[in-house]
Order: C-alpha cells, then sequence, then structure tokens
C-alpha cells in the first residue's frame, strides 16, 4: 500500500509549476511587446495609407509578422488546452488504476504503436519529397524545336537558386579535405560568384551546417536524398514532440499536416539551410522537452548540441 506523497514534496512541485508559468509568462510578454512594437507601428502607417488597415496584412514583416500572430493566439490556444482538459476530466477520462501485471503489456503495446506511427509519418514524408523530386519535367531545345521534346527527372535539373551552388560547393570543398580553395588568379573578375568569398580564398559564405550534411549524400551522387531524409526525420521529431504535449491522437494528425505539406516536400528538393536547420530544432524540442520531464543530463547535452548545430545552420533569417 503505498501513501501520499508527502506535504512538502507537494509545495516543491507546487512552487517550481508556478516559477516554470512565470518564466513562461515573462518570456510571453517580452517576445509580444517587441513583436507589438514594430506590428502597431506598421498598423498605424497602414492606415493612413490608401489601402487602409487592409495593408497591414498585404505587406507583412517577414521577422515579426508572423511570430506577433502566434503569440498572440498562445493564450486562447491554451484556454482551449485547458478546457478541452476539463472536460475530460469532468466526463470520467481521466486515467484509471493499471490493474497489477497490465502495466508492462500497456507499455509494450504503446511503444509498439508508436514505433509504428512514426514509420509510417517517415516513410509518408519520404514520399510526398520524392513524388516531387521524381517528377518528369519535359522540356524543348531549339535544336529539336519540331521534334519530340524531351524530358529529365526534376532532381537531375541544375540548382533552381544561386545559395544552391554555394552549398553544392561547401560540400564538394569538405569532401575534398578542405575548408577553402585558393583564389582564381586568371581574370578572378570573370569568375567572381554570389554566396562565395572570392579573396583571398574561395570558399561559400554560409555556415557549416548544411554543407556537412549534404557532403555524404554528394559522395553517392545523391545530394537531394540527404533532404528528403531530413525533412522525413524532422516529421517523426515533431511528431514525438507533439505526443509529449498533446497526446497520440492530436499528435497524429499533426504529424500527418507535416508528411503531406506541399512545402515543406517542395522544399526538401532544394539544397538550401532550412531541412538540416530544421531537423537540428526538431531534434533540440524533442531533447528539451524530454529533459524537462525527467531532468536527464543526456536528454540536456543532446537538446544543446542540437540547437547549436541549429545555429551552425541558419542562426539568421534569410
Amino acid at each position: 500500500m503505498t501513501g501520499s506523497p508527502p506535504k512538502s514534496e507537494m509545495n516543491r512541485a507546487g512552487w517550481e509549476y508556478r516559477f516554470r508559468a512565470a518564466a513562461v509568462c515573462i518570456g510571453w510578454i517580452a517576445a509580444i511587446s517587441l513583436c507589438g512594437k514594430f506590428e502597431f507601428a506598421r498598423l498605424a502607417a497602414s492606415i493612413d495609407s490608401p489601402a487602409g488597415p487592409l495593408g497591414w496584412f498585404a505587406n507583412w514583416n517577414i521577422d515579426t509578422t508572423l511570430p506577433f500572430l502566434v503569440l498572440a493566439a498562445l493564450p486562447a490556444m491554451v484556454g482551449i488546452r485547458l478546457l478541452f482538459a476539463d472536460a475530460g476530466r469532468s466526463t470520467g477520462k481521466s486515467k484509471q488504476p493499471v490493474a497489477a501485471g497490465a502495466g508492462t503489456h500497456e507499455v509494450d503495446r504503446a511503444t509498439t504503436r508508436n514505433l509504428l506511427t512514426s514509420s509510417g509519418l517517415f516513410l509518408l514524408s519520404l514520399i510526398c519529397s520524392a513524388s516531387i523530386g521524381m517528377r518528369h519535367v519535359e522540356f524543348q531545345s531549339l535544336e529539336s524545336f519540331d521534334s519530340q521534346s524531351n524530358g529529365v527527372r526534376f532532381v537531375t535539373l541544375p540548382p533552381a537558386y544561386h545559395d544552391e551552388f554555394s552549398y553544392l560547393l561547401q560540400a564538394r570543398t569538405f569532401l575534398s579535405g578542405r575548408i577553402a580553395w585558393p583564389p582564381m588568379q586568371v581574370r578572378p573578375d570573370l569568375f567572381h560568384q554570389i554566396h562565395v568569398l572570392n579573396h583571398p580564398t574561395t570558399a561559400s559564405r554560409y555556415f557549416p551546417l548544411t554543407g556537412l550534411w549534404i557532403a555524404p549524400f554528394e559522395k553517392i551522387g545523391q545530394p537531394y536524398l540527404g533532404h528528403w531524409i531530413a525533412g522525413a526525420l524532422s516529421c517523426v521529431f515533431f511528431y514525438q514532440c507533439l505526443s509529449t504535449m498533446i497526446g497520440a491522437r492530436w499528435a497524429l494528425a499533426g504529424g500527418l499536416l507535416i508528411a503531406v505539406s506541399p512545402g515543406l516536400a517542395a522544399f526538401s528538393n532544394l539544397l538550401l539551410a532550412h531541412h538540416p536547420t530544421m531537423l537540428a530544432l526538431s531534434v533540440f524540442l524533442y531533447a528539451f522537452l524530454r529533459m524537462m520531464d525527467s531532468a536527464s543530463m543526456s536528454s540536456a547535452v543532446v537538446s544543446g548540441t542540437a540547437l547549436s548545430l541549429a545555429m551552425l545552420g541558419r542562426p539568421m533569417t534569410a
């Protein structure tokens, strides 16, 4: 027979909860105040413009508008979450005592279900990315204007953005065992590249995580495969985060939305920093939540390492 926890431990847990809640509230107030300062200034300028208040919606500030909207909606989302929790308790959906000997079986079933769901989301995200990358793109050259058109797979096309050339240069530089190349000596002005340091050495100007992530896949001749896998792993880790916060049912809905997102699938076929950084951030969030639940030192190390890697991928907005 087990008794209830000592009153001192209950008081300590209560104070820890209040401290965490106060820290979150202070952070929320600071963040929404900072974003709100710029957004209300934009709103005032929009009211005086011919477009009126609608101009505020048309011309977003990439750095503050979306964070402001998310932060403004946060109290409502927390309130809805608490409302559902209270409704569940009032209808008797709270956890029931588990019979002796049944605990291990239930844990095994939950673990298996979680593993199968994660595997399914991984494969679904991978398929969605591959469905764009393997799409057949037809084109017609000038030499064969009157003949049958040609076509290639999307992933075999040259990079679409100049950033991608810099990341590929970075990956190939690392594969060669170097961090930079000598500068061009013959008419260097003809070989200057955007997003590349051209003098006194030739090297990508970007942070190293993306090049390091692309490198092993570039080695086997499949650089886009790395971004497909990064997107699929991110989907799994975000699903695990949602499972910790809102339960398996709603976490599955969120995981499915991430897996089939057209934007994420499209960006997984561009050799940019978004997907490697997103993977690092998803690992950070997952490990951080585990650290908060269990005070595990290993989770703290993983969380800090993943956040550091994210900072080495995309520490600032484009």
